[in-house]
């Protein structure tokens, strides 16, 4: 490629762009769906049927297609000396904005860290009343195998709650900007909505090696361990009682999230590494760019 026709006056309104960049992880959030990875169940399924919340609240309904994914995972990694720092990113698609002019309730992300089937961590989003915060939350004192067995501790694990920013959370409707695809409602009901949040995964890793309600043994993890998610929404902070992604799924079941088929594929975070350009790179590139231009 020749960048010898670029204009110096081009160059340098590139460069005073990347000189005030907004951040990598701002870009994200709220990015298209092409720098995210869609979240795989078994057999390959990314669905979730339509109107299936178990009250009424349709903005809590988790909907997609087999065509059309419900939810969404990525990783940035940080740096390349730690295997985790970084931050980790999840979306999820509703069917509407029908609360308030954001979304309104708990959404939940159940992480079975070492590959049992049992939930060993929730991370997740407290947008019910004036909160508006990521979380990271224990799981109860029963097995967390299935959602009759399942419960959340009240109590934020430190160092959460994050206070929404326009970094770690976002709620846009399902638009050209930020998907690929062009159906923009899958269920007929009004345009979807993502909710997409990020928690620093030193947290994670952090909280995951202690012992507390319902993991009883400290785990170790970094980013090439296999994990499961399982992924909710909720009107209730300490239980699941709207929609689990994957499946037309009652809260009062005792089956096992593995033979109800919503516990994701396993999965690392490395295999959901993203690469967002950081501006000093590109500052520093096209600065060479600008160099070369000029010793013409």
């Amino acid at each position: 490629m020749s960048f010898k026709n670029i204009p110096i006056r081009g160059i340098y309104l590139t460069l005073t762009l990347f000189l005030f960049p907004l951040s990598a992880h701002a870009q994200l959030i709220s990015s298209s769906t092409s720098l995210w990875k869609a979240i795989q169940y078994s057999g390959g399924n990314s669905s979730d049927p339509s109107v299936d919340q178990q009250t009424g609240q349709r903005e809590s309904d988790l909907v997609g297609t087999s065509t059309v994914p419900s939810a969404y995972t990525a990783f940035d990694p940080a740096s390349a000396g730690s295997l985790t720092d970084g931050t980790l990113y999840f979306r999820i698609r509703v069917a509407e904005d029908s609360q308030s002019a954001n979304y309104s309730g708990y959404v939940w992300v159940g992480i079975d860290a070492n590959s049992d089937g049992a939930i060993d961590i929730f991370a997740g989003v407290n947008r019910q009343g004036s909160s508006a915060q990521n979380v990271l939350r224990n799981p109860g004192t029963g097995s967390n195998t299935s959602p009759s067995t399942t419960s959340i501790v009240s109590t934020d694990l430190s160092p959460s709650p994050y206070t929404h920013t326009a970094s770690n959370y976002d709620w846009a409707a399902v638009g050209a900007a930020n998907y690929t695809g062009t159906n923009f409602d899958v269920d007929g009901g009004g345009t979807d909505y993502f909710l997409s949040f990020s928690i620093p995964f030193q947290a994670l890793v952090d909280n995951l090696n202690t012992t507390g309600s319902g993991r009883p043994t400290p785990i170790s993890i970094n980013q090439n361990t296999t994990l499961g998610f399982v992924i909710a929404t909720s009107q209730q902070g300490n239980s699941i009682n709207q929609d689990y992604n994957g499946g037309a799924i009652s809260a009062s079941s005792a089956t096992t999230f593995a033979s109800l088929g919503i516990i994701t594929t396993p999965t690392t975070l490395t295999a959901q590494q993203i690469t967002v350009p950081e501006p000093a790179t590109l500052f520093l590139c096209l600065l060479g760019l600008l160099g070369r231009r000029r010793g013409k």
